[in-house]
C-alpha cells in the first residue's frame, strides 16, 4: 500500500462513488478500481462494499479512512516543511553573537521579527568572540554572526559583512568639566 493508493481510497470513501472519485482524481475509473482492489488484496479484507448502485465503507474501510487521512495530512505537512526548508523558511539557523549584542534592544527585536516571519526556523544561539565567529563562519559551524568589529577587523574575501545598526559612542562628563559645555563632537 502506498500514498497514491491511500489518496485514491480516501477519494472513493469520501465520494462513495467510483466515477466521481476518478473525476476528482483526474484519472479514469478502471485504474482507480484496480488500485482499490489491490489494496484490499494486500490487506486481506474488503474496504468498500459495492453494489450496482452504491458504494459503502465496511468497518475495516472506516478504520482505514481515519488513518489514511492522518497519514496523508502528515505527508502533506512533511512536503510543505521540506519545500519551506528549501526556501530557507524552515529548519535551523546557527547564529553567533558577541557578548554585548544581546544587550541592545534591536537584537531582541530582530530575533522576534525573524521568529514571527519564520516560525518553523529554530535559532541556535552561540556566544562567541568576533575572531571565533569569523573562524566558525569559515568552517561552516555557524550560519550568521553578529559582531561589533573594530576598525582593524578584516573578515576576508569569503565572508560578506552587512551593517545592521551603527553604535553611537557617547561620553558622559561631570557638569563642571571643561568639555561639558561643548555642543558638538568631542575629540578623543
Amino acid at each position: 500500500m502506498d500514498f497514491r493508493q491511500l489518496r485514491y481510497f480516501v477519494a472513493v470513501a469520501e465520494e462513495l462513488n467510483f466515477s466521481r472519485a476518478a473525476e476528482r482524481l483526474n484519472i479514469s475509473q478502471p485504474p482507480l478500481s484496480i488500485q482499490i482492489k489491490a489494496m484490499e488484496e494486500e490487506l486481506g479484507t474488503v474496504l468498500l462494499a459495492r453494489t450496482r448502485h452504491s458504494v459503502a465503507l465496511t468497518q475495516a474501510g472506516k478504520l482505514l479512512l481515519d488513518h489514511a487521512r492522518t497519514a496523508l495530512q502528515g505527508l502533506d505537512r512533511a512536503g510543505d516543511l521540506v519545500r519551506r526548508a528549501g526556501r530557507g523558511e524552515a529548519g535551523l539557523i546557527r547564529m553567533g553573537f558577541v557578548g554585548s549584542v544581546p544587550m541592545l534592544d534591536l537584537f531582541s527585536y530582530l530575533l522576534a521579527g525573524f521568529n514571527q516571519r519564520y516560525p518553523n526556523v529554530r535559532i541556535d544561539l552561540h556566544n562567541m568572540s568576533t575572531s571565533r565567529q569569523i573562524s566558525a563562519l569559515a568552517l561552516g559551524e555557524i550560519d550568521v554572526g553578529f559582531i561589533r568589529p573594530s576598525q582593524q577587523c578584516r573578515p576576508g574575501p569569503a565572508l560578506r559583512v552587512h551593517t545592521v545598526w551603527t553604535d553611537q559612542l557617547r561620553v558622559f562628563l561631570p557638569a563642571r568639566h571643561k568639555l561639558a559645555s561643548d555642543a558638538g563632537p568631542v575629540s578623543i
